[in-house]
């Protein structure tokens, strides 16, 4: 049985743009990066490509929801234009709730695969950027520079 894919992709006059969700902030923020990941490549053949996969620690700290998600999907853009990898999965994510809003998580990479690769994501706008509560649970929308 195929997993349920927590995102989909909205039409965007320049870059790309995906609404996210999830029943708790913890799934919205994994699906979001896999949101994410799935537009720098496809991750079935990053995670079926040789060799050995590694983990990049994510922490990040904000004081909104809103900010955290900016810096968390930043951050991971970051990792992985640092190590050279792209990611296809992500594990562990905890969200905790104190003076501030803090997240952190592991994210699955392996080097980069060139017959893997899509777009080259720059950045995360902040442009439309918003994560929402309903009764269904979270969703957020996110629109990334490529």
């Amino acid at each position: 049985m195929r997993a349920k894919i927590g995102y989909r992709y909205v039409e965007h006059t320049a870059d790309v743009k995906f609404v996210a969700y999830g029943k708790g902030i913890e799934e919205l923020f994994s699906n979001s990066a896999m949101a994410l990941f799935n537009i720098m490549a496809d991750t079935s053949c990053v995670g079926a490509h040789g060799g050995n996969g590694r983990i990049a620690r994510i922490s990040v700290r904000a004081e909104d929801e809103d900010t955290l998600l900016w810096r968390f999907l930043q951050r991971c853009l970051s990792a992985l234009e640092v190590r050279g990898d792209f990611a296809y999965g992500i594990r562990g994510v905890r969200f905790t709730k104190g003076r501030e809003l803090r997240l952190e998580c592991g994210l699955e990479c392996k080097d980069m695969a060139v017959e893997c690769s899509k777009l080259e994501a720059k950045g995360i706008s902040k442009y439309d950027l918003a994560v929402r509560k309903g009764r269904a649970g979270y969703s957020a929308s996110v629109v990334v520079d490529v």
